[in-house]
């Protein structure tokens, strides 16, 4: 049978049911594979390797990858489409978008027991570039309001129940704010500040420089890695700035 998904939580909830039911996986993205797709194809084959689960992976003739791609972890794994199965169990097809894009392939997906394709765009968009208009109303007061200490190279913002209030964000949707904040060129370290609802506040660090922002966070009773760390403050966002500022 094959199964034609038109959601991303559809897509997720019966590839997780299929996967888990099935003995062989046959896995396959679309000819002359970009980094998405190939990506994409390469992941799961890996973590249905993980999982003791035995699975193929390939992609369409001309069964080449781009020079920037040859070092990506996994591509000894693939095999040359003519090995690939003619009437697979499973077949999951990657970014595909319609069939013609499996070149060779499209035969064994047509043939397939169950195929389910997807939609790695559409899921790229739902969970990393998608927001309500309400986030990017708070994005833009955040980013108005952050401040770049630069003999210390040091950028920090804060996101106060206030605001989370006035736009009606939820504190898991800024979650990713530190992703924006750390991009400031002229600082080495960044820093996004979160209250909670009973007035504590949840520290975000992130180093691209020599700072070595776990031992501030450990300092707080926090934890993490040289590069991504964090902690909770229950003193609040100014006298919390003042804190990791001492510390760096």
């Amino acid at each position: 049978m094959n199964t034609e998904l038109e959601s991303v939580e559809d897509a997720l909830t019966r590839a997780a049911k299929a996967i888990d039911n099935a003995d062989v996986l046959a896995l396959a993205c679309h000819v002359t594979p970009d980094g998405d797709a190939l990506g994409s194809v390469l992941a799961l084959h890996h973590v249905l390797n993980a999982a003791g689960k035995t699975s193929i992976a390939s992609f369409p003739k001309p069964f080449r990858v781009a020079t920037h791609y040859r070092d990506v972890p996994g591509l000894e794994l693939l095999v040359p489409p003519d090995e690939f199965p003619t009437r697979p169990e499973l077949m999951v097809t990657f970014d595909c978008g319609s069939p013609d894009r499996l070149g060779g392939l499209r035969s064994a997906a047509e043939a397939a027991d169950e195929l389910i394709d997807v939609p790695v765009a559409k899921l790229s968009r739902t969970l990393f570039e998608e927001h309500r208009f309400g986030y990017i109303q708070l994005l833009a007061e955040a980013l108005s309001s952050a401040e770049l200490i630069r003999e210390q190279s040091f950028v920090w913002t804060a996101v106060t129940q206030d605001m989370l209030n006035r736009h009606d964000v939820c504190l898991e949707e800024v979650e990713g704010l530190i992703d924006i904040v750390r991009r400031t060129a002229e600082a080495d370290v960044a820093c996004v500040l979160k209250e909670e609802g009973d007035g504590t506040v949840k520290v975000s660090l992130w180093s691209v420089g020599a700072a070595d922002v776990r031992h501030v966070a450990a300092a707080h009773g926090g934890g993490g890695h040289r590069f991504a760390a964090g902690f909770t403050s229950d003193v609040g966002i100014a006298e919390s700035v003042d804190r990791i500022r001492v510390a760096l």
